[in-house]
């Protein structure tokens, strides 16, 4: 019986931690245009700075000698283009 409420415990414990972990992801760029009341103009502010954000970082990767910036770059270029993916840019 002891375990059975432990278990119970547990469980309410984790939901309650996925909850939160949930609640700190960040929303899509679509998403977030949506909830901003962002129409067609937005939609196309937004992708017009995500292609300025891939140009840029891809210039700085070329220039870029630094390993760990190197990483770093090609992590935010993967995330840009994630974006761009969503956006249908």
């Amino acid at each position: 019986m002891a375990q059975l409420a432990m278990r119970e415990t547990d469980t309410a414990s984790l939901t309650k931690q996925t909850t939160r972990l949930d609640a700190h992801r960040s929303p899509s760029p679509s998403a977030r245009l949506s909830a901003l009341g962002g129409g067609a103009q937005s939609m196309g502010m937004a992708r017009f700075l995500n292609q300025q954000n891939i140009e840029r970082y891809l210039k700085q990767l070329r220039i870029a000698s630094d390993e760990t910036q190197r990483r770093q770059l090609k992590n935010l270029l993967e995330e840009e283009e994630a974006k761009a993916a969503e956006l249908g840019a």
